[in-house]
């Protein structure tokens, strides 16, 4: 019996060992290869199976394998909206959904992506206004990626190969709260989520960073800016002010605290945000000094001149 009980435990630490690229994509060949020989719907002729022993095939190459590449915006002159031919014959409506960069042998190489707008699969619209809904922001479609290389038409099918490429599931924050990850997209790139919305955080390539989005201190510009635009909305709309449209720019530096006349901190260096509001409209020198007057009142504005608690601990 403790010879069955060390097979079984032998076998269950096979069983659940994980699997390697190069073990994973010869199991695949050796599951097609079965489907030709024995399967009924098997193209090869049933007179032809027995001697079939499996389709030729390249040796896997795992540095020809690509990991968390970037779907960089399409930046070319061609239509961004097209119609593109299927292996059926057909015309499908598609759209370039961008551009997918990596080396290879040392050289640059590119890919571009594209995504197959199929009106009965990935695109929510409400059906009146033809607006997408915007519970669906996250259901993000898989994209098309075709390629050729020095075996098309020689030793492979002249049309060359695809890629289907599905997006990975983006994990919800929870309700009320702001989620941040790594993407592992160089050193410093991270996944924003806040309820539907996801977007990248990242560093300019400066510092070492790969510049995928706005960095740390650009988010905390946008928030203020954002804030000091939004409250002068709401009192303009309230007193029915003529301001057509309010702008405000924003920028972050580390200045010496004995430059700063109006603070009290004398040592050191502290942080400046420096704010230009532009305002639009046919408003008096009276309105304007006090929408001015009311841009301080933003509640970002207030946060950020009072005293914050930050409360930290390991999640599980």
């Amino acid at each position: 019996m403790a010879h069955e009980h060390d097979h079984h435990e032998h076998h269950a630490e096979h069983e659940h060992r994980p699997i390697g690229y190069v073990d994973a994509v010869e199991g695949f060949r050796a599951e097609k290869d079965h489907y030709f020989k024995h399967a009924d719907g098997s193209p090869i002729p049933v007179a032809e199976r027995e001697a079939f022993t499996g389709l030729p095939y390249f040796t896997v190459d795992p540095d020809l394998r690509f990991e968390g590449l970037e779907l960089a915006p399409y930046a070319g002159s061609e239509p961004q909206r097209f119609q593109i031919p299927t292996s059926d014959g057909r015309l499908k409506p598609a759209h370039r959904a961008g551009t997918l960069r990596f080396e290879l042998g040392g050289e640059p190489r590119s890919l571009a992506a594209y995504v197959i707008d199929d009106p009965s699969g990935h695109v929510h619209a409400d059906e009146e206004t033809g607006h997408e809904e915007p519970g669906h922001e996250e259901a993000l479609p898989s994209v098309f990626v075709p390629f050729l290389d020095a075996t098309s038409g020689v030793e492979t099918y002249g049309a060359g190969c695809y890629l289907d490429i599905e997006p990975e599931k983006v994990p919800e924050a929870p309700e009320g709260k702001v989620l941040v990850r790594e993407t592992r997209e160089g050193k410093f790139a991270n996944e924003v989520i806040v309820g539907r919305h996801v977007f990248r955080a990242d560093e300019p390539v400066a510092v070492g960073g790969n510049d995928l989005g706005p960095s740390p201190y650009d988010l905390l510009c946008a928030a203020l800016g954002a804030c000091t635009a939004m409250t002068m909305r709401a009192y303009a709309d309230l007193k029915k002010l003529p301001l057509e449209r309010a702008s405000v720019e924003l920028r972050h530096d580390k200045i010496y605290a004995a430059d700063c006349a109006e603070c009290e901190t004398r040592e050191g260096k502290i942080d400046r945000i420096e704010r230009v509001i532009r305002l639009e409209g046919e408003l008096t020198a009276e309105q304007r000094a006090k929408l001015l007057e009311i841009s301080n009142k933003c509640p970002v504005h207030r946060t950020l001149h009072s005293e914050i608690s930050i409360l930290t601990q390991l999640g599980g």
